[in-house]
This record gives C-alpha cells, structure tokens and sequence, in this order.
C-alpha cells in the first residue's frame, strides 16, 4: 500500500465522548489518501473502546501509558505518521469533508510554505454554526496542514510546554514560520463546557 497523502493526528484526553464525529469526519475526506492515528494521553475517562470500536480498523490507535501533554503527545504521533505532510485535530473537534484535499493542494503547490491553514467555524454540540473566525485574525493550534520534514527541521512542539504550543511555536520560528491561510472555514471548533482553553490554568504555562 502507498504512503498516505496526509497523516491526520487525533489527540484525545478524556473526551471519549466526541471522538466517534471526530473519527467520521476524518474518514469522510473526499478524493485524498488519508491515514488516522489516533493518540490517546492517558485519558482518566474509562471504556475508550466503546466509542471508538466501529472506526478500530481505519485507525492507528496509540495510548501512552503515562500523561505527557499535548506538544509531547503530538510529537509522538507525527514521529510516527507515515506522510509527508500532518494536521492535528482535537479529539472535541472535526472537519469539512474537503479540509485535507484543499489545503493539500495549496501547499503541494506552494511548497516554500511550512503549513496551510483555513478559517474555522465555533460550534455548539449540536454542531450549529456559531460564529465563523479567521485563522489569521485568531489562530488555533489544529486545522493546520504542515510539511512534517520542514517542521521537524524546525524543531517541532516545543515537548517543555504543557500547552498553548502552537503560541510558542510561531513565536519561536518567528519569519521562518510561513503559513498560507485559506480563507475557507473548513474546521469546526467545538465549543462546550470543558474545552481546555476555558481552564483557568491554561494561561499559567
């Protein structure tokens, strides 16, 4: 079997609950070789079969037997990934059937870029359109397609960071960090009760 085109990268901690429209909208990409590999960080919530059983055989299931944190989980997967080019999506979230097919074709034909971005949607659990918001404007770690050699040449995730890695990053790579943003609201950026950005810690790494 030939390599994929993408490695699609499916952090989960304990949000068992979302992961089976996150699985579907991964195996709904239209007209690309797609593989999902699905990272599970030593999530508390119990019976992470029973959600994921139907999708076992379209996915690489990895588990890590301690919890290490968002950069260092996605370093693991993306190490592991069989693709040239990766894009992360949080277990809570998903995407447009045609997310990986644009933003492929984007960057395969600006290959001086790191990655291409789209613009997203917030939605609810009920997956209603809440607001739509511009990656540039107001960027977010997943829903980014990068050229995995490129960002590994750059050092990846910083794996110190527990989490807003995708902040660190940019400020890090600074001008060397170019991505290409499609104006296109492709992901859709689950709002509920426990997203990790409303954590009261989440500012304090």
């Amino acid at each position: 079997m030939n390599n994929p085109d993408i490695s699609i990268i499916i952090t989960n901690y304990n949000y068992h609950k979302y992961l089976p429209r996150c699985i579907r909208s991964c195996l709904e990409q239209k007209n690309i070789n797609i593989e999902i590999i699905l990272i599970d960080d030593c999530s508390t919530e119990p019976n992470l079969m029973n959600y994921i059983e139907p999708y076992i055989k379209n996915i690489t299931l990895i588990k890590n037997d301690i919890n290490l944190g968002t950069p260092k989980t996605s370093m693991k997967a993306i190490r592991q990934s069989k693709s040239r080019y990766f894009l992360r999506l949080d277990a809570d979230d998903y995407i447009n059937e045609w997310t990986c097919f644009f933003l492929n074709k984007f960057l395969m034909s600006n290959k001086e870029y790191l990655g291409a971005s789209c613009d997203y949607y917030y939605v609810n659990n009920l997956g209603e359109k809440i607001s739509r918001e511009s990656a540039e404007c107001k960027p977010i770690a997943c829903g980014i397609l990068y050229n995995k050699d490129k960002f590994l040449e750059l050092g990846g995730y910083n794996e110190n960071k527990t989490k807003k890695e995708e902040e660190e990053i940019r400020i890090r790579l600074g001008k060397k960090y170019n991505i290409i943003n499609l104006k296109i609201p492709l992901y859709r950026y689950r709002m509920h009760d426990n997203n990790k950005t409303k954590s009261k810690n989440f500012n304090n790494d």
